[in-house]
């Protein structure tokens, strides 16, 4: 049967009561491993709430916590000792629309259909995990940097409050910065009144280009003597990822000092609306996810300060951090490997909400480790079987290539030939997820002028001319 014919047959998702949920959460939350923990005082009462907080082309090897040596992220890290970290988390997609997607839908690009190089938004039907909290009577609101997180994407399913940073306003498309979305986050906050809420920042702040402030900059960097200027345009990178501008030693290293410098700046947001939360007295009972959608490439091969072109590992690796009310199982490291579309699933469980059969992933066991998680990741670049990369603790399969991601992290040498069985296994595996539901069709967009510079202004010309 074609790919493309495939589907399956699902019984159709019926709801939980909101407040049976809500009761349900609460009791959890007061009988549950940690019922010795007293809650501080003024917050028994607080509703149950989620914030999630997607920092755009952050690379989990550039913090703290993920065993990077430069100070980019003391907020991230302290967070970090309160809260669950995943190892080993994979997005579906190198791209903002596409994992962002896949992250709310919980389906790979090939089912949910948004696609800014197929000029697709998401897929009509598909539900989303803002649309279940909101019908589980949770309050539901984003701020985001817009672009590829547009309204006209169809990401804002399901939202009450959906602003972008551009909404109504001249600025570019990454001009944005994490402290404007939580400062945004944080005056709706106070006009949400005391009841569920569910929080979707997102920021394009560590995304090309690089515009650090000076004394972010310094604390990067010492001593560069080189020709490149302190901020890294787009179109300087598209001079060097074209061989028009040669690289001199210590350049390479001063473009990741100013993308350094941009996470530091939104790693100190992130403390910000950490502490906005701890005086509304919100942050005990409020489960708090940082992520990211996609990684950067740094030279690994030849590409630097890019991504979306690629499947290997600096691009789809992605930081998954959940802080569990009242701190439950702080500082628990999971080493198995996740993906961006178990996030959806394991929000839902941890509210004590259904998972509707439509999801394609699975809730994270947070507890014990995920032993009996899938093992299978799969991403591509825009949707298409042809482009999909399939991924395992140990073995990549990705355009005909096999990586043994263990004893060669960098993948840098195809094994296909000499382990037929497990390339064969791999692309079996990823015929049978594909072929699991039926593909989405495309739902063409036609974007606006407005939106196609702004497009444009991230580096993704090529999607929209």
């Amino acid at each position: 049967m074609p790919l493309s014919e495939a589907r399956v047959d699902r019984p159709p998702f019926r709801p939980h009561r909101p407040e049976a949920s809500w009761l349900a959460f609460l009791l959890a939350a007061a009988v549950g491993p940690t019922a010795g923990c007293v809650a501080r005082a003024g917050q028994a009462s607080a509703p149950p709430a989620v914030v999630l907080v997607s920092i755009d082309t952050l690379r989990p090897d550039h913090l703290g916590c993920y065993g990077y040596a430069k100070p980019t992220s003391p907020e991230i890290d302290r967070f970090r000792r309160q809260a669950v970290l995943l190892r080993c988390a994979i997005a579906q997609a190198p791209s903002t629309l596409a994992s962002h997607a896949s992250m709310l839908t919980s389906l790979p690009p090939q089912h949910h259909g948004a696609s800014v190089e197929r000029l697709s938004a998401l897929r009509p039907g598909v539900v989303t995990l803002t649309e279940l909290l909101r019908r589980a009577g949770f309050a539901t609101a984003s701020f985001n940097g817009g672009g590829q997180l547009d309204r006209s994407w169809g990401l804002d399913r399901g939202f009450s409050t959906y602003v972008s940073a551009t909404d109504g306003s001249t600025a570019d498309v990454g001009d944005d910065t994490l402290d404007q979305e939580v400062a945004r986050a944080v005056d709706w906050l106070d006009h949400a009144g005391r009841r569920p809420f569910f929080l979707f920042l997102h920021t394009y702040e560590v995304h090309h280009p690089y515009t650090p402030s000076p004394e972010r900059l310094r604390q990067m960097e010492t001593g560069y003597t080189g020709s490149l200027p302190p901020h890294i345009s787009i179109a300087l990178l598209e001079k060097i990822n074209s061989g028009q501008r040669r690289l001199a030693p210590g350049d390479l290293a001063h473009v990741e000092a100013a993308y350094d410098a941009e996470i530091a700046s939104a790693d100190a947001a992130f403390g910000r609306l950490l502490q906005s939360l701890r005086s509304r007295g919100l942050y005990e009972s409020t489960l708090v996810v940082l992520t990211s959608d996609h990684g950067e490439a740094f030279g690994e091969r030849g590409k630097v300060g890019w991504h979306g072109d690629a499947l290997f590992d600096e691009q789809i690796r992605i930081p998954m951090i959940l802080k569990l009310p009242r701190a439950r199982l702080a500082g628990a490291t999971i080493e198995s490997q996740v993906r961006a579309i178990d996030l959806a699933p394991t929000v839902l469980s941890l509210l004590s909400l259904p998972v509707p059969p439509e999801f394609s992933g699975t809730a994270i066991d947070l507890a014990g480790g995920a032993p009996a998680h899938p093992p299978w990741a799969v991403a591509s670049i825009d949707g298409r079987p042809k482009t999909a990369a399939v991924r395992t603790r140990r073995w990549k399969w990705y355009d005909g290539r096999l990586y043994d991601l263990v004893h060669d992290p960098r993948e840098t040498h195809d094994l296909a030939a000499r382990r037929p069985d497990v390339e064969e296994s791999l692309e079996g595996r990823l015929l049978a997820i594909l072929r699991s539901r039926e593909l989405a069709p495309t739902t063409p967009i036609e974007p606006g002028d407005e939106l196609k510079e702004r497009l444009r202004a991230l580096g993704y010309a090529s999607s929209v001319d």
